[in-house]
């Protein structure tokens, strides 16, 4: 190491008429070709250097001592340097592209249409090789005029066309403060839908996002776009169904689940075998936008992919449980091993029907909006490979009261959400896990979530008073707090609560603010943790991790 760095000192301070040669490379008559750019024979007149054997050794530097002085130069000046020769542009580009993000490196973001993107979209388009992304994020703002976002939307297209590999893509649409009826989400007597126009144009561009061969795709919404419920239903009914959909006769109705679930796997396969190069393994919707009747298609498509393996459904309680009825049985992924679903209006029988159909889910995460458990009594052959179970208690209680349920399951999470305002009361969780009390002592690992809209300092939660709570056998607590700061009292009374958790080994606390808690208040906390409960080792706040002893 010590070598390379009086190298790199040497090239940058040692002034020599090769180092005058390198800055004025692209004074030659002609551009030189691959073969030139070896050969020691080169007319020394052509150049600003003396002699070929200095012009071979600028040329003829290992990579590695090239790479560190590009690494040490300006951006600008890097950019240039990049275009003197084919061996520099190989190796001084990628380093270029890098700072911006463009790079195969698990730990880079390239975020589009910012301040800096110009700069390395003219790079990535100038280059003669096909770079690599690891997550490339882009936000469609409909704040702008519909033109520019058009434009937008052509250069996303352009850029992805023009990468080798990328393997995350996250899409935002921004469409908060629109006027109703203007631009591409036009108004109508039911809610806000997509012109016809822009549909066509996010469903090109959705395509060639599967074209881009990404593992993991994100698409989300900021603001609000909801699918009509009557006309995606007729439009179910017409292109999954068939005719025996649009009768809606009971007696065809198994059958006409099988039929929708086999158009939508031909429909997914064409689309995959033009399409993808490799396989999509993570999808996440976040909005209703994606079912709207312009956009279902690729959407269902999307859904019947063979390759994913992970599926989550979020901000989608604007769809009915009528059309996820309906939409369920045309969705079917045989590589599914992971779930979650958030504010989703689905029915117990519609949603224990899918999961009877996806066997191999290890992992499943159920969250709020869901309607309640009906009383539907489950078979023990669902999800005999589940492993890791995530659910209000009513949902918990209805998958593990069977005898012999979920035979492989180990991590059981108890999620419990308090409105703004409302006081935590343990005795009502209490009350409704005591049937699988049992079952949850037999856990390797009981966890616990639970989130607060807002506190109320002075009373915000309740013990429980029972000696057989299951809250008792909990291992892992989880507050999510949406307030930014806790008042030392409040942190003072939380460690007396954790009394109550008997086996309590690891408390993780989230709030708002990034920083979390002060020093002070850090301090606060863990004093009381000390003292009322020992038996916590570890304490995350927010992204720090603290070991015992605190």
């Amino acid at each position: 190491m010590d070598y390379l760095r009086w190298v790199l000192r040497a090239v940058l301070t040692f002034r020599t008429p090769w180092r005058v040669h390198v800055l004025h490379v692209p004074t030659l008559k002609e551009p030189m070709s691959p073969d030139n750019e070896n050969d020691s024979t080169v007319d020394a007149s052509e150049t600003v250097s003396d002699t070929p054997t200095q012009q071979k050794r600028i040329i003829h530097l290992p990579p590695e001592i090239l790479l560190l002085v590009f690494e040490a130069m300006d951006s600008p000046d890097l950019y240039v340097t990049a275009f003197l020769s084919r061996n520099f542009h190989h190796l001084a580009l990628p380093v270029y592209l890098a700072r911006y993000g463009i790079s195969a490196s698990a730990e880079t973001n390239f975020i589009l249409f910012n301040d800096w993107s110009p700069d390395a979209l003219r790079a990535a388009h100038a280059a003669l090789f096909l770079p690599s992304v690891n997550r490339l994020k882009c936000v469609f703002d409909f704040y702008k005029p519909l033109e520019e976002v058009r434009r937008d939307v052509h250069a996303f297209k352009r850029f992805l066309a023009k990468l080798a590999s990328v393997h995350e893509i996250q899409v935002e649409f921004v469409q908060y403060g629109m006027k109703l009826g203007n631009g591409a989400f036009a108004s109508s007597d039911e809610s806000l839908g997509l012109t016809e126009e822009w549909g066509r144009e996010l469903t090109q561009m959705l395509h060639g996002v599967l074209g881009s061969g990404c593992a993991e795709l994100s698409l989300s919404l900021a603001g609000r776009c909801v699918a009509p419920a009557r006309e995606l239903e007729r439009l179910l009914l017409r292109e999954f169904y068939g005719l025996f959909g649009v009768l809606k006769h009971p007696i065809f109705k198994g059958f006409a689940g099988g039929f929708g679930r086999a158009c939508v796997r031909t429909r997914s396969l064409v689309d995959a075998g033009q399409s993808q190069k490799r396989g999509l393994e993570t999808l996440n919707l976040h909005s209703a936008m994606f079912f709207h009747p312009l956009l279902i298609r690729w959407t269902m498509s999307a859904l019947n992919s063979t390759s994913i393996t992970f599926l989550s459904l979020r901000q989608l309680d604007h769809i009915s449980s009528q059309n996820w009825g309906l939409l369920l049985p045309c969705i079917t992924l045989p590589s599914l091993s992971k779930l979650s679903v958030n504010l989703c209006v689905i029915r117990t029988r519609d949603l224990y029907r899918f999961l009877y159909r996806h066997p191999h889910i290890q992992d499943l995460t159920l969250d709020r909006n869901f309607v309640d458990p009906e009383r539907v009594v489950l078979r023990n052959s669902i999800l005999g490979e589940l492993k890791h179970l995530s659910a209000p208690p009513s949902h918990l209680v209805a998958f593990l009261t069977p005898p012999g349920a979920l035979p492989a399951l180990k991590t059981v999470c108890i999620r419990w959400h308090v409105c703004n305002r409302r006081v935590f009361e343990v005795s009502a969780v209490d009350k409704i896990l005591l049937p699988i009390s049992q079952r949850l002592r037999q856990l390797d690992d009981l966890r616990f979530l639970l989130s607060f809209e807002s506190l109320n300092v002075s009373n915000w939660f309740q013990p429980s008073g029972s000696d057989i709570s299951p809250l008792q056998y909990i291992s892992h607590l989880e507050l999510k707090i949406h307030v930014y700061t806790l008042p030392p009292n409040t942190l003072t009374a939380l460690a007396r609560w954790l009394v109550g958790f008997s086996r309590l080994r690891c408390l993780e606390l989230t709030m708002v603010c990034q920083n979390g808690l002060e020093v002070e208040e850090r301090v606060v906390l863990f004093e009381a943790i000390g003292r009322w409960c020992p038996s916590v080792e570890v304490v995350q706040i927010n992204k720090d991790v603290f070991i015992a002893p605190f």
